[in-house]
């Protein structure tokens, strides 16, 4: 993830039926770092059973560097999170998940399954959806600012993402229409929200084929209840499109959209440690 920084990573590997029930291996990775200077990395692989997954605590706490940071990532949510954790949670500084690597709202319960962890643990917890969502929060902010009154008059948020019709809404759709919901103090009744006043704004999810991954957001359409429509839109050309009645006609292409891999993405979360509260209040505010 750092190619200028050297590491110690440790790979836990759970598999029912592993023989023998616990074994690890040690290898070595060498890089250029650039001015002619290798950089060397530990990669320590430990795999065992799932009958001794108690052991991965004091494993893990033997092998980690004293008074170096430590972050977990758990790649795949497809595989409960919570039962592993337990085990290390205490060891590490930081926990990031993926949500967007299972379908429809399961990552965003399981990553609020794990706030128990998180308020009893100096551990603190990211997700690469919420970063993947960035340039949709940063212009949709943008868009407002000239019509700041109309977003009282949100009544319907429409988001499509990548995906096959008649699935669930994902991650990212219920990130950003959380966000929104929590910006602007809408509580979630189930099917939308309630708004300050007593307003009701519904939510509707669709998807379509499209460049991206499963769940990618493509577009997102705001209206309001005097029949105006506020639209984002990804286009082919790597732009984040903007369309609102105060930019008239013309399309307007705000913010390039940089394709980053699930590595670059993790690079940004563990950077500044440190909760993001605005996360949180939109995970509470979406529609689970």
């Amino acid at each position: 993830i750092y190619p200028s920084t050297p590491m110690r990573t440790l790979i836990l590997e759970v598999e029912h039926g592993a023989e023998p029930p616990l074994s690890a291996w040690v290898s070595a990775r060498c890089h250029l770092a650039g001015k002619g200077r290798v950089v060397c990395s530990e990669e320590v692989t430990i795999r065992c059973d799932t009958s001794v997954t108690e052991r991965l605590g004091p494993l893990v706490n033997a092998l980690q560097v004293p008074d170096v940071p430590a972050a977990a990532w758990w790649p795949d949510l497809d595989h409960d999170p919570t039962a592993l954790c337990v085990h290390f949670i205490e060891l590490v500084d930081r926990i990031v998940v993926d949500t967007s690597t299972v379908p429809g709202p399961r990552g965003l319960r399981q990553l609020r399954e794990l706030t128990a962890l998180r308020h009893a643990t100096r551990s603190q917890f990211g997700d690469l959806s919420w970063h993947r969502i960035a340039p949709w929060r940063s212009l949709t902010a943008r868009l407002f600012d000239a019509a700041v009154s109309t977003l009282s008059e949100i009544d319907r948020v429409t988001i499509c993402a990548v995906g096959r019709g008649g699935q669930p809404a994902g991650s990212q759709a219920l990130l950003y229409s959380g966000w929104l919901a929590s910006r602007l103090g809408w509580k979630p009744t189930g099917t939308g929200w309630t708004t300050r006043d007593g307003g009701q704004v519904a939510f509707q999810a669709d998807h379509a084929r499209g460049s991206g991954a499963n769940g990618d957001l493509l577009t997102v359409d705001l209206h309001t209840a005097g029949g105006d429509t506020y639209s984002l839109e990804r286009g082919a050309d790597d732009l984040l499109h903007a369309r609102a009645p105060h930019l008239g006609d013309a399309d307007r292409a705000f913010l390039r959209l940089r394709p980053f891999s699930s590595a670059e993405y993790l690079q940004r979360e563990l950077g500044p440690l440190g909760d993001d509260p605005v996360m949180w209040q939109s995970v509470d505010a979406s529609l689970l």
